[in-house]
């Protein structure tokens, strides 16, 4: 099914409800009436859609943009594809299925993500994975992968999952994570890792954190394997990280046990 934005409100509009398991089965004017949420008013779907085809599995969003929110929040199965850019909290909550978003995203991208998997093929703001509004975990679960940079406090309280950024990251990446992965392949800011107890970062360049010292360079047999996993999460890798069995190992957060680890590796 595919729904083309063609005057979306000023205010901004609530896209949640807009999910293959919603829509499957409905007829194009029922799907029509649906009500979106546009800050204190409520407006028919039909309104700001143009609506084509039948729902089975897929649900493709063309021309929104950031003051799309919430594009995906809460899938739990099937696909959800967008020509442009979402707002904040798209992928809030997901525990399954893919989101697929041509272009940008807005704040809290995959707050409270459980599982599934999430791709955005530009940049991403601020509190990436963080626990959404309430919560105390952050990604539980599941894949995120950002072509572009990413914003401030991204993957806060990371407890499982893989977290893959092609672009840098802005300050406390992974701060209090309790375990995970997070590849960066451009640069990081300072406070990386801040509080982190367990978990494992995969970065080209380290950054001057306080809470990590070196602890050296070693021929680590899991690398290989590793990669590997990598790879087969995101094929895109295998452009960036050399395959390498030596790599420099770095442990943190020294105040909180010293049990997580950054990995640098050399691009290509």
């Amino acid at each position: 099914m595919r729904l083309t934005a063609r005057d979306i409100p000023p205010a901004g509009i609530d896209l949640m409800p807009i999910c293959p398991a919603a829509l499957a089965g409905l007829s194009i004017d029922t799907i029509r009436k649906i009500r979106l949420s546009s800050g204190a008013k409520r407006v028919a779907l039909g309104d700001v859609f143009e609506v084509e085809g039948h729902c089975e599995d897929t649900v493709e969003l063309r021309r929104i943009d950031r003051r799309c929110l919430r594009v995906g929040a809460g899938l739990e199965q099937g696909q959800i594809r967008v020509r442009g850019d979402v707002g904040d909290e798209a992928g809030r909550g997901m525990s399954n299925g893919v989101l697929k978003v041509s272009g940008n995203a807005g704040d809290s991208l995959a707050s409270g993500l459980s599982g599934g998997r999430i791709e955005i093929g530009g940049d991403a703001g601020d509190h990436l994975g963080a626990p959404a509004r309430g919560q105390t975990k952050g990604i539980n679960r599941g894949v995120v992968i950002v072509k572009g940079n990413v914003g401030n406090h991204a993957a806060a309280r990371m407890r499982r999952g893989v977290v893959v950024i092609h672009g840098s990251a802005g300050t406390y990446l992974g701060e209090r994570m309790i375990a995970g992965t997070i590849v960066v392949l451009g640069s990081t800011d300072r406070h990386l890792g801040t509080g982190m107890r367990r978990g494992t970062f995969v970065l080209t360049e380290m950054a001057k954190s306080p809470g990590f010292a070196e602890n050296g360079n070693y021929e680590l047999p899991f690398l290989k394997v590793l990669f590997s996993q990598l790879e087969n999460i995101d094929p895109s890798l295998r452009k960036y990280i050399k395959k390498t069995k030596t790599a420099q190992r770095w442990l943190g957060d020294l105040a909180h046990g010293g049990l997580g680890e950054v990995l640098v590796v050399e691009k290509p």
